[in-house]
């Protein structure tokens, strides 16, 4: 199956085409590279049953300086965030890509690789937890039990647990409590004032399905870390429109794309 990583979608959505083209071809094509970026994910912890909460939503600065926050029944999860340095993938069939919804948020130009990338990169599968009985979830309760465990011999068990549910799960849909109650909060100084902010995943909205994403991914162990990649690699590159594909057919600099099938994004 086809491996497609989706470039740049932040210029897609800002509409900057022709940009987000360029950058492709500068750090994707010419270097043949991937680049892995930060994303913001998170850890379920089992709260306490009876524990009580600060909700995010409430949370007010006061004339004197100090914060105001509503204390409400803390939801049975909360989520610890944690920055994961990655490279995301899409694993679907090309016959498949035109009714893939996510192009709305990732745009349509990509490069596609050959399962043989995919098993020499360790590249694995996203799965997906829901909200209702998530602190049943075995994954979940497997970690916290772990953490509440004082046997020195579970210190590596609990890193493998934490690393599975960072790195390779997350919401099968952006629930709304998600960037409500379960929001973890940073709160700092600065210049004109106390700054509060709440730690989501701001760039989706509300009930936005992440399963729909088919996400697989490499995990690196800094932002910035590089994969390098051959023209024996890659399947085809996937463009948005005929445009686009004249324009890589017309590049003079990047000789290997003329033995890759260069694909339009079906619509």
């Amino acid at each position: 199956m086809p491996l497609i990583h989706f470039a740049f979608g932040g210029l897609h959505r800002e509409g900057r085409k022709q940009e987000q083209l360029k950058q492709f071809v500068e750090h994707i094509l010419t270097p043949q590279n991937l680049r892995s970026f930060v994303c913001p994910e998170f850890v379920p912890i089992i709260n306490s049953p009876n524990a009580k909460w600060g909700d995010p939503d409430s949370v007010r600065v006061t004339e004197e300086g100090c914060l105001s926050i509503s204390m409400v029944e803390s939801p049975p999860v909360a989520l610890q965030p944690c920055d994961v340095s990655m490279i995301s993938f899409v694993d679907i069939p090309f016959k498949k890509i035109k009714n893939w919804t996510p192009s709305e948020h990732y745009g349509k130009l990509g490069i596609s690789f050959k399962n043989s990338f995919k098993s020499s990169n360790n590249v694995t599968k996203v799965s997906y937890y829901t909200l209702p009985a998530l602190e049943r979830d075995p994954l979940v309760v497997k970690l916290n039990k772990a953490m509440n465990s004082n046997n020195a011999n579970n210190a590596n068990i609990k890193n493998n647990l934490r690393n599975q549910l960072l790195h390779y799960r997350k919401p099968g849909v952006l629930w709304k409590e998600f960037n409500g109650l379960f929001a973890p909060m940073r709160i700092s100084n600065s210049v004109s004032g106390v700054d509060i902010e709440k730690i989501t995943y701001s760039r989706y909205k509300i009930g936005y399905d992440f399963k729909s994403e088919r996400e697989s991914r490499i995990i690196t162990e800094n932002a910035g870390d590089l994969i390098t990649f051959s023209k024996e690699d890659v399947l085809a590159i996937i463009v948005p429109d005929e445009k686009a594909r004249n324009y890589l057919i017309n590049l003079s600099n990047i000789d290997w794309l003329k033995e890759v099938e260069i694909i339009v994004y079906p619509n």
